[in-house]
């Protein structure tokens, strides 16, 4: 059986969505479980075979990236998509307007016989173009990985983010006090209490990366949400036109 260009572009959101903001997830988690002093020994024993490069290893990297890819993509869904809907949108249609969803939303209607209750619009689109002419969905599923990637990668973001403010804090002689993730590290460097220079010199390093990944999670999340507004009106386009997607 011939591959079609509708099966390639599976794999490309797949890989885009999933595997690779899943990678990256794999990456700082490994890198950070081998700063705790108390679990580096199990972590770096369990994961020798991937920094030795084994196929064991290799296979173990790719699963992880496979199943937090997932994770990520879940908690970007249910978070970042509404987020989306109340402030990206609002925006575009104050704009712009939204003529093309309101006549996706007619077409829907007229074609399925329902009213407001059944699918989504945009979900009709898509599947209306893709039974109608399956490699008019090739753009509208390029635009639908990139967005799915930038929405992972916004979530990746955060999460470091989040992971770089707790070993701030935990450094020794912070107002905490106790160290969390990373004593092994602020000790090696000379961070107690009693250098309180050095202690500010941590927490402003601190700030900046967290900043800095605060700066480009708001770019992923910009970016996520006009690659879904183009998917989305895309869609409507191609599904309220016939004459355009007819084969």
């Amino acid at each position: 059986m011939d591959a079609k260009p509708a099966d390639f572009f599976i794999g490309v959101a797949d890989l885009f969505a999933i595997i690779l903001p899943g990678a990256l997830l794999s990456y700082l988690a490994l890198e950070a479980a081998t700063q705790n002093v108390e679990v580096a020994d199990y972590i770096v024993g369990s994961m020798r075979h991937f920094r030795e490069g084994t196929a064991q290893g290799w296979v173990a990297f790719a699963l992880s990236s496979y199943l937090l890819g997932h994770f990520a993509s879940l908690i970007g869904a249910f978070f970042l998509d509404p987020f989306y809907g109340k402030t990206f949108v609002p925006r575009k249609k104050k704009e712009n307007g939204d003529r093309l969803f309101y006549c996706a939303r007619r077409s829907r209607n007229k074609a399925l016989g329902l009213g407001d209750d059944g699918p989504t619009p945009y979900k009709w689109a898509r599947m209306s173009i893709r039974l109608r002419n399956a490699g008019a969905m090739q753009e509208i599923d390029r635009l639908e990985a990139d967005s799915k990637f930038f929405r992972s990668l916004t979530v990746v973001l955060v999460i470091l983010a989040v992971g770089i403010v707790c070993e701030t804090i935990s450094q020794p002689g912070t107002i905490w006090g106790v160290p969390l993730m990373a004593a092994s590290r602020s000790v090696a460097s000379g961070v107690v209490a009693s250098q309180p220079g050095a202690i500010w010199r941590v927490l402003l390093k601190g700030a900046i990366r967290v900043s800095i990944c605060i700066i480009f999670a708001r770019l992923s999340f910009w970016r996520f949400s006009d690659l879904r507004w183009k998917a989305a009106e895309a869609a409507y386009l191609a599904a309220v036109a016939p004459g355009e997607t007819a084969a």
